[in-house]
């Protein structure tokens, strides 16, 4: 069975009652999650205070929505209006319709996207196959609110020193001025590359001369402004920006967080290390590799 979802506010037992009107369908439960915000629109308006608003979906720009399960977290861009970010969230249910039942009703209009969205019309119930209940965390801030931006090393001082702090803290060494120096010197060359996002989210990258890739050295985001999807717009950024070569990251095996943020964003696992340093140190860490031109020079 090829399967459509659509959402809405309500929950049904059997059917839906369309009374012939145009409801929107997609072939991504992710996309369809985007659209349980329509039902807090009232709220939205109430803290912008402006009648007229122009939304976008972070998730539809960058097609991270299009995936087969709900999101838990969507993004909404407000245009043209300053304000504080803030949170709402959204209760809504997935529906799972079949596509051979009721093709002949499926239309779409020249603005939608192909590939994403359609609707359905002609007919004045629709019977679903399954039902999925959806509780969306909504982000809403205004456009460029979290802008990425490429900064010199001495703007990116501050985060780099940090992350190396709290990894020698982790790790159970001291962090002494000459760990901080020889930090400092490792980052102080022409090949990297910093990305923050105003003074609170950071990637670092280099061009990795042997492998001919970048390698992406530290991603680290102030604790409480986690959870707001900002190391995946760094990375979407630094994607869009640099699209020569291959990437690759060495992530600790524990880093379940870590792991799960390279795989969101298309990094795939292709070797395990195992380190045993001078002071009994024992880690393993996972090479994980994102191909954008297949050159990178890695024996798997």
């Amino acid at each position: 069975m090829r399967k459509l979802y659509l959402t809405l506010p309500n929950l049904y037992n059997d059917s839906i009652k369309l009374n012939n009107k145009k409801m929107f369908i997609t072939p991504y439960k992710g996309v369809a999650s985007l659209f349980i915000s329509q039902s807090v629109m009232s709220s939205i308006h109430k803290v912008v205070k402006q009648k007229s608003i122009k939304l976008e979906y972070a998730e539809w720009e960058n097609n991270s929505a299009c995936v087969d399960m709900p999101l838990s977290n969507i993004t909404l861009y407000i245009k043209n209006l300053n304000f504080k970010p803030f949170n709402i969230k959204a209760t809504g249910y997935i529906y799972t319709i079949d596509y051979d039942k009721y093709k002949d009703n499926i239309g779409k209009i020249s603005w939608m996207q192909p590939d994403k969205e359609a609707f359905i019309s002609g007919i004045s119930e629709i019977e679903f196959e399954s039902v999925e209940k959806c509780i969306v965390n909504i982000n809403v801030e205004p456009k460029d609110y979290y802008k990425v931006e490429e900064v010199s090393l001495k703007d990116a001082r501050k985060l780099i020193l940090k992350n190396e702090y709290l990894e020698a803290i982790r790790r159970g060494v001291k962090f002494t001025a000459e760990r901080r120096k020889n930090c400092m010197d490792y980052f102080n060359d022409k090949a990297f590359h910093y990305f923050m996002i105003k003074d609170f989210a950071l990637l670092a990258m280099c061009y990795h001369e042997d492998l001919n890739a970048y390698e992406i050295s530290e991603v680290f985001i102030e604790e409480k402004y986690r959870g707001k999807h900002l190391a995946i717009r760094l990375f979407d950024h630094v994607f869009s920006k640099f699209k020569d070569k291959d990437y690759v990251v060495e992530v600790s095996a524990n880093n379940s967080i870590g792991i799960s943020l390279y795989t969101r964003v298309g990094f795939k696992p292709v070797i395990t290390l195992n380190h045993d340093e001078s002071n009994d140190y024992k880690y393993t860490t996972i090479v994980m590799v994102k191909k954008i031109t297949g050159t990178i020079n890695i024996d798997v």
